[in-house]
């Protein structure tokens, strides 16, 4: 079951990265917030009428597509040095590694020492 999390909407202390869809297109009716480090790179679906989910797990997006994005290379330069390059090696899962390294900090040690291992249990534990 998703989590809601639209009462916790002033705990964050960046701004979000929103990323938008055409709804005629893709019949998404949402808008995703990508919060940057500092919220440890925490992910939402966040829809018209207020209400918010929590995106957990794979968000099948590449690093070089959020840093295409009006606001994405601030949200890249959130990240601590050298991790956006271990991550970009392994671009289907980057932005999954990059938040549960944001998260955690023996998957930031993974990442940063032995990528290869932190991508592999990614990639067997995906969660969305």
């Amino acid at each position: 079951m998703p989590v809601c999390c639209t009462e916790h909407q002033s705990t964050h202390i960046s701004i979000p990265l929103i990323l938008s869809f055409d709804e005629t297109l893709t019949f998404f009716p949402f808008v995703l917030e990508f919060y940057d480090w500092r919220d440890g790179l925490i992910m939402y679906r966040a829809y018209r009428d207020g209400h918010r989910e929590l995106l957990e797990g794979s968000c099948s997006f590449y690093i070089e597509h959020i840093e295409s994005l009006a606001g994405g290379k601030a949200w890249i330069e959130s990240i601590p040095v050298g991790l956006v390059d271990k991550a970009r090696a392994y671009a289907d899962l980057g932005v999954y590694m990059l938040k549960m390294a944001a998260m955690s900090d023996k998957a930031r040690h993974l990442l940063a020492q032995r990528p290869i291992l932190l991508y592999l249990m990614c990639e067997r534990y995906p969660l969305d």
